[in-house]
């Protein structure tokens, strides 16, 4: 895989990686964007006998990073009401995340509709309200990223199932269905699986997310092969 389609595939992340460190991309980008001294204008800076106006100083990281601790919330679903989850984080803490008419689950991916359940972990993205609860702008649930070698390769019902060996998490049982969005070296761009001749095989490296499903197997949303 590429270096840019090995990026594309952590940024999804943000898209998905379970906890902060998926946000630290986004964190370097906006410290970046804010600390780059803005371009010569006509009338200051590049002109002779006209200075240019100062730059200014750049971003506190530390600022940035408590920008986005309170826009991210993490934990164990604990209770469910009619447009909320209340979730426990991994300090205890609690924080009640609600759900609007334009949060987005799972980037609209067809595990979208699948129903969460007390003890799900859920991950969300929003915007903090004063009662210190989080209206969500993207949320998922039981979101897994695994990466490793592949073995145990078997035809499922809709597509192909095998065991995917992670070194932090060991072996997982993932299944690519019909929706699932695949990209392979001969053909990188990410494009469902239904209608294509792709072949697993026994050894080869794989990136995937999906959704970790009660009995532990996770449905791959995207995989890179």
């Amino acid at each position: 895989m590429s270096a840019i389609a090995r990026r594309r595939f952590v940024k999804v992340l943000g898209k998905v990686a379970f906890g902060l460190v998926a946000f630290v991309p986004a964190a370097r980008i906006l410290i970046e964007r804010r600390a780059k001294p803005a371009s010569a204008q006509p009338g200051a800076g590049g002109f002779p006998g006209i200075a240019a106006p100062p730059s200014p100083p750049p971003p506190n990281p530390e600022e940035v990073a408590a920008e986005i601790r309170a826009s991210y919330r993490e934990g164990i679903v604990t209770a469910i009401g009619a447009s909320s989850y209340t979730i426990r984080a991994p300090d205890g803490s609690q924080t009640d995340v609600r759900l609007t008419s334009t949060t987005i689950v799972w980037g609209g991916a067809f595990v979208k509709d699948m129903p969460v359940s007390i003890g799900d972990e859920l991950v969300a993205w929003g915007n903090s309200t004063a009662d210190g609860s989080l209206e969500a702008e993207k949320l998922w649930t039981n979101l897994a990223n695994l990466r490793g070698n592949v073995s145990g390769v078997r035809a499922a019902s809709d597509g192909v199932a095998f065991t995917l060996n992670d070194r932090r998490l060991g072996g997982t049982q993932v299944q690519l269905v019909a929706a699932t969005n695949v990209a392979v070296r001969s053909d990188p761009t990410l494009r469902p699986l239904a209608g294509r001749a792709i072949t697993v095989e026994e050894g080869q490296y794989a990136e995937v997310i999906g959704r970790r499903l009660g009995n532990g197997t996770v449905v791959a949303v995207t995989a890179y092969l």
